[in-house]
C-alpha cells in the first residue's frame, strides 16, 4: 500500500500504476475520458484534480481509494 499525502505523491503513484499496467498516457485517456494532457499534468503535479477524476483514474488502473487515520498500520481498519 502506498501512502499519499501530496499531489506529487499522487501523480507519481498514477504514473507508476499506469506503467505497471503497460498503458500509455493516451491509453489511460481513452479509458477514462480525461485528456492526455491533463493526465500528464496530474502525473507531474501541475494540475488539481477532482475526486471524480481520481476515482476514474484509479478505476481504469484497477486500483481503489482507501481512507484511514494517519499513523494506522496498513491493512484492515478496526
Amino acid at each position: 500500500m502506498v501512502q499519499i499525502r501530496t499531489a506529487e505523491q499522487f501523480g507519481h503513484a498514477v504514473k507508476r500504476a499506469r506503467e505497471v499496467c503497460q498503458l500509455s498516457q493516451q491509453d489511460l485517456a481513452n479509458r477514462t475520458g480525461i485528456a492526455r494532457e491533463t493526465i500528464s499534468r496530474i502525473e507531474n503535479a501541475r494540475q488539481g484534480v477532482s475526486l471524480h477524476a481520481v476515482l476514474d483514474l484509479l478505476g481504469a488502473l484497477d486500483y481503489e481509494l482507501a481512507v484511514r487515520p494517519r499513523g494506522e498500520p496498513s491493512g484492515e481498519s478496526k
